[in-house]
Parts: C-alpha cells; sequence; structure tokens
C-alpha cells in the first residue's frame, strides 16, 4: 500500500512540478506575438541553459529564423518570458528615442545590495533614480581633458609592456598568450590610475608570482561568470535566492581592494596632486563626502571595464591583425607616420586621431563585441507595433533583450561579416557614425546609459595596440582556431580555446 501511495505522490509532484515549469509557455502566443517555441527547464536557449554553446548562437539562431519576419519575438529565458528585439530602428528606440520606458538594466533586479553594498553601487546595476548621480560623479573624472592627462601614465605602462615582451623572447620568434598579457597591461594601467599604485604584472616569471592586485582581479571576474550561471539557476526557481545566494563579486576581493582603498587615499593626502581617477575621487570625498566605500564602488566599476573587457578588445585585435598582416603592415606605416620627429613617440593627439588603427578598432569591436547582448528592463509603460501589425504593450517589468553580435555579424549590413575589413569604417564610408545612426553598431551600447568607460577604454586600448605593432610582427599560433567561434563559458566575448600569437621584435 505505500508502495501505491508513493507513486502518486511522486506523480503528483512531478505533474506539479511540469505545469509549474511551463505554466508560462503560452505568454506570448496569446498576445499574437510569433516566437521559438519553449523546452522544458531551458526554454529558447537551450545551449546556452546546458552549457553547450555562448547565449550569443542561440540568439542568432532566433534572429535568423524570424528576422524580416517580425520586428520582435517572444522568447523564454528558462521559463521567463522576454522579448527579443530584430529590428535595429526598434532597438535605436529602447536605448535612446524610448529611453524614458527602458531606463534600466535588467542586472538591476539580480542585486542584493543589502548583502553586497559595493557590488550594488556599480552604474551598470543601480536603478535609475540613483543611476544618475553615479554617473555623473564617474563621468566627470573621465572627460578627455582628464584622459588626455593620465595618458602619460599609460604611456610609460606600455613602454613596460614592450620590455616584458621582449624580455619573453629566448629567440627570434616565441610564443604569447594574447589574452594573458592584455590583462597583465590593464591590471598595471588600472592599478596605477585608479589606486596611484604599481604592481608586479610585468615581473611574474609564472602564475605562482603574480601580483595580489592581479590574483584578486582574476577572482573577481571569475566569480562573475559564476553568478552568471546562478541567474539562470535561480530563474527557474527565484525561490532558491532565499536559500542560497552567489554573490556578483567575492568578499575577499572586496575586502582586499577596501583595504587597498584605505590605504591609496591615506598615501594620496600625502603626496603632490597627480592626474589620475584616484585624485579625481579625492576630490569627490572632500566635495561631497563620499565614503571609502562609495568610493571603492566607482573605483571597481572603472576597474571591471578598464581590466577585463578592454583586454578582451585588445587580444582580439592582435588575432586579427596577426590574421592579416597586410592590414598589420598599414597600421604598422601609419603609426610610424605619427611619431614624434627623430624619436619613438607616439603623443596623445596623434593616437587618437590615427584613422586605420580607430578602423581595426571599430572593426573588432564589431567582430568580437566584448558585451555581446544586452537586456533592458521596462521601467514605464509603452507599446510596440509588430511586422503584421500586431501591438504589444509592454508593462514594466518586462525584459528586452537585444543581440549585438547577431546585428553586427548581419550580412545583409556588414557583407562578408566574418571577414577582418576595417575599411568598412574609412570616413569615406561614413566612419562608424554612419552605422551608430542606422541602430547596427552598438559596441557599448547607446543613449544615456552607454558604457561609461568607453573613452578610457578605447585610449588604453590604443595605446597597447599601437606599441606592440610598433615593436613587433605578429602572426597566429597553429594552437589557436582559425575561426571566430567563441567560448560557451562566461558573458564576455571569448575567442574558444583562447587566442595563441607568435611575435617577433622588430
Amino acid at each position: 500500500m505505500w508502495f501505491i501511495s508513493a507513486f502518486f505522490a511522486s506523480a503528483l509532484f512531478l505533474v506539479g512540478l511540469y505545469v509549474y515549469l511551463t505554466w508560462h509557455f503560452d505568454h506570448w502566443r496569446k498576445r499574437g506575438i510569433p516566437g521559438p517555441s519553449p523546452q522544458v527547464l531551458v526554454g529558447t536557449f537551450p545551449g546556452t541553459v546546458l552549457g553547450n554553446r555562448s547565449l550569443i548562437y542561440d540568439l542568432d539562431d532566433i534572429y535568423k529564423k524570424f528576422k524580416g519576419l517580425a520586428r520582435f519575438v517572444g522568447v523564454f529565458m528558462t521559463r521567463k518570458p522576454q522579448l527579443l528585439v530584430l529590428d535595429p530602428q526598434l532597438c535605436k528606440d529602447i536605448l535612446v528615442g524610448k529611453f524614458q520606458c527602458f531606463q534600466d538594466n535588467e542586472s538591476s533586479k539580480w542585486m542584493d545590495r543589502q548583502r553586497e553594498p559595493i557590488s550594488g553601487s556599480n552604474p551598470f546595476v543601480l536603478p535609475s533614480s540613483e543611476w544618475r548621480t553615479q554617473r555623473a560623479e564617474i563621468v566627470s573624472g573621465l572627460t578627455n581633458i582628464k584622459i588626455r592627462n593620465m595618458y602619460p601614465i599609460i604611456d610609460s605602462i606600455g613602454t613596460k609592456l614592450v620590455q616584458y615582451l621582449r624580455n619573453m623572447a629566448t629567440s627570434g620568434e616565441f610564443d604569447i598568450n594574447a589574452k594573458e598579457v592584455s590583462l597583465r597591461y590593464t591590471a598595471e594601467v588600472v592599478a596605477d590610475v585608479v589606486w596611484g599604485i604599481e604592481t608586479d604584472n610585468f615581473k611574474a616569471t609564472s602564475r605562482e608570482h603574480d601580483s595580489t592586485f592581479f590574483d584578486m582581479s582574476k577572482r573577481m571576474i571569475a566569480q562573475t561568470f559564476r553568478a552568471f550561471k546562478y541567474f539562470f539557476v535561480a530563474g527557474i526557481f527565484p525561490a532558491i535566492r532565499s536559500i542560497l545566494y552567489v554573490r556578483f563579486f567575492p568578499e575577499e576581493t572586496d575586502s582586499f581592494f577596501l583595504k587597498l582603498t584605505h590605504f591609496a587615499l591615506q598615501s594620496r593626502h600625502q603626496s603632490p596632486i597627480r592626474n589620475d581617477f584616484l585624485q579625481h575621487m579625492l576630490e569627490l570625498q572632500r566635495t561631497r563626502g563620499l565614503s571609502d566605500t562609495e568610493i571603492l564602488a566607482h573605483q571597481l566599476t572603472f576597474h571591471f571595464d578598464g581590466f577585463e573587457t578592454s583586454a578582451t578588445l585588445i587580444s582580439h585585435c592582435l588575432l586579427l591583425l596577426a590574421r592579416n598582416t597586410d592590414k598589420q603592415e598599414q597600421l604598422r606605416a601609419e603609426i610610424r607616420d605619427h611619431m614624434i620627429a627623430n624619436s619613438n613617440v607616439l603623443d596623445f593627439p596623434n593616437l587618437m586621431k590615427l584613422p586605420y588603427l580607430e578602423q581595426c578598432v571599430a572593426e573588432t569591436l564589431r567582430i568580437f563585441t566584448p558585451l555581446p547582448f544586452m537586456t533592458k528592463l521596462c521601467t514605464k509603460t509603452c507599446s510596440f507595433e509588430n511586422t503584421d501589425g500586431v501591438n504589444l504593450t509592454v508593462q514594466p517589468g518586462d525584459v528586452c533583450m537585444i543581440s549585438l553580435h547577431s546585428i553586427h555579424h548581419d550580412a545583409e549590413y556588414y557583407p562578408q561579416p566574418e571577414d577582418f575589413l576595417p575599411e568598412r569604417f574609412s570616413q569615406a564610408n561614413g566612419g562608424t557614425k554612419k552605422f551608430k545612426d542606422m541602430g547596427i553598431y552598438m559596441p557599448f551600447g547607446d543613449g544615456p546609459r552607454i558604457c561609461l568607460g568607453m573613452t578610457f577604454g578605447l585610449a588604453q586600448t590604443k595605446a597597447a595596440i599601437a606599441n606592440i605593432i610598433m615593436n613587433f610582427e605578429l602572426t597566429v599560433n597553429e594552437r589557436t582556431r582559425k575561426d571566430n567561434y567563441q567560448s560557451a563559458h562566461g558573458f564576455i566575448t571569448g575567442l574558444d580555446g583562447g587566442i595563441f600569437l607568435t611575435l617577433k621584435g622588430l
């Protein structure tokens, strides 16, 4: 008898679980919105949830299937209904024209700010009511003039980078892990500009000898990838958040960087004024009464953008230049033409006006967009009209997804989308502005919530690339895959298997 009771109890549980998991699956059908059929547990993104491939490929399959048939479609992130926007003009409306209706990123719903006061103060996750204040405090420290004043620091670290690479050479040619080298460079820049300290990132002979700053930076980023996976599971069973909470940044890195901020601020009080981000933070503390914790939140915002995403851009640009040696040589000639006479120095004004370098970076951002998708949270009721004339009322709390990767790789907008063709963005072809105006080029997002660290990130990226190209010839190591297939791990772009290059000193 107990066996029968257990059987019926199990059956009842399974039926209840199935109903719970599929309860919303008619959400978009009832509203007349097309889209792919969801599956139990994985929704419409099976490869992503199962960890088989990057989210960008699940998104791209849907984009290619429905593009031209609908401006937007209904999708399911596990069991949660969302919209995937396919039409570039509607994407631009969400980010710019209808910004008042989409002021928040979806990540503002993820963060428990009581448990994580530091990462919870990052402008990317802040709700619009607080974001504007934080944005103003950061942007005022990253104006073009202030970045120009910081450039001598960046330039000196570029010199260290070149020497570090030369020290790696045991013969005429040597191999590097491009992402690892790029991370060492960006960590050194961030440490100096944001905390006013020098680290040993270019002195370590092995990972066992890495600086504490570099090690903690990598731990911080690794945790964000784990948190990303956690949010998938929490989307299926929201109650898990009350039982188990996975932090966005680890407690140990928060503690480390907070102590570092205390030290940096105390040291700066006793040092001469310096043109860096730490000095800007000191001024904010003096004029607005910011606490050390609030300052650290700003510093880690800068750190996240300047460390991982800039290193991603640098390493992929080096990869594409190594694959295309004719374009590499064209860039090298341009850099040499703009050096200060009778020197190997490239000053800030000349660096920022190198047109072919600008095109190479822009094309890298298109092919390997560091954050290849966006999720915007509706904050005010608005309506969308679909291709078939069906109007949808989008309510506060609804999420709209934008696949930047799919748009940036659409052959209608970019013929031969997988090929590295920097000339797409030449001034004769309208530059990046033409594509931005069309809503088909958004590597940093668009509108008021565009990436705050964009200008600084581009400055340190261009400096690193220019220093390496001036001093080394690059070719692709046989360990590196020949296509652009991206890793399934994490939410930041990364070539599957890594980027390994062979360098030869000039």
